[in-house]
């Protein structure tokens, strides 16, 4: 009993001081980065610890402000494609794609979606949507931004939603 109390009591102190855990992890891991350099440029380069450390925050800055300015232009596309996206039209396709099995079966709307949720079939895409998105985020960011030689699973998708039934 008392182990528990024990624990309870570090994870809610952990929790009171999380804002300090996070600045002293940030230190760690910028000393972990910066020793090996700051100690090169004091044997190699005849550089003081001082300058040295102030040489190796300036190209950690500079890493950072590199990543920001590769990775920024790129999640801002996307952002403008997902806004475009017309959901409220693909919702319809959907309804009319639940149409059409309805009266092919026979059977009730409602019947058709209990048997999709049952087949668990949003899972599956919504998988492979997050595949889709992660491959489309590394080509993007290799360089492969040509869309005909490739086709994501959402663009599969939407291709059959908008195909023409028999």
């Amino acid at each position: 009993m008392s182990f528990f109390l024990v624990v309870a009591l570090l994870l809610y102190g952990g929790y009171r001081i999380r804002a300090l855990i996070a600045y002293l992890a940030i230190a760690i891991v910028l000393d972990l980065l910066g020793r090996p350099i700051v100690s090169f440029l004091g044997q190699r380069a005849d550089i003081g610890k001082t300058y040295g450390a102030i040489i190796t925050m300036l190209v950690i800055l500079g890493f950072i402000a590199g990543f920001t300015v590769m990775f920024v232009p790129v999640l801002s596309e996307q952002g403008k494609d997902r806004a475009l996206f017309d959901f409220e039209g693909m919702q319809g396709e959907l309804d009319k794609i639940y149409d059409r099995i309805s009266e092919f079966f026979g059977t009730s709307r409602e019947v058709v979606e209990e048997a999709v949720m049952d087949s668990e079939i949003e899972k599956e895409v919504t998988e492979k949507a997050k595949d889709s998105a992660v491959t489309t985020l590394l080509d993007t960011l290799l360089g492969n931004n040509d869309p005909t030689q490739h086709r994501t699973d959402l663009g599969a998708l939407y291709g059959l939603l908008h195909a023409q039934g028999p």
